[in-house]
């Protein structure tokens, strides 16, 4: 089974957004079948919406048409980048953004990525 690409947003609605920065910086984002360098600059929430955006710059030497810009977050195309290898196929483990916060039983400001088994 191979992984699909990194969906675009659209642009929001700015008054009703609420904007985070983010924790873990880093990611692996899967764009035209490769996975690519990036940086979390923000993420993006409305509450008319369910899930994330986040934008995301390059976070490599320039090469082939611009990517960078607003992706729908899901965990199978956007992942945490801790090293220089890119994530396989079919990983071990898909992170996922946290929507509460145990200790304090609220929501902190922007999704903090915990890790889940998929096996």
């Amino acid at each position: 089974m191979s992984i699909p690409d990194a969906r675009r947003s659209g642009p929001g609605i700015g008054w009703r957004e609420r904007r985070a920065g983010p924790r873990h910086a880093a990611v692996w984002i899967r764009i035209r079948g490769q996975w690519r360098k990036g940086r979390i600059s923000e993420w993006i929430t409305d509450p008319g919406q369910t899930g994330w955006d986040c934008l995301i710059m390059a976070d490599e030497p320039f090469s082939g048409v611009p990517w960078q810009g607003r992706y729908i977050y899901e965990p199978a195309t956007i992942r945490p980048r801790d090293e220089d290898t890119p994530p396989g196929e079919l990983p071990p483990y898909i992170r996922t953004p946290c929507r509460t916060d145990r200790s304090r039983g609220r929501c902190p400001p922007g999704p903090r990525f915990t890790c889940t088994s998929t096996a």
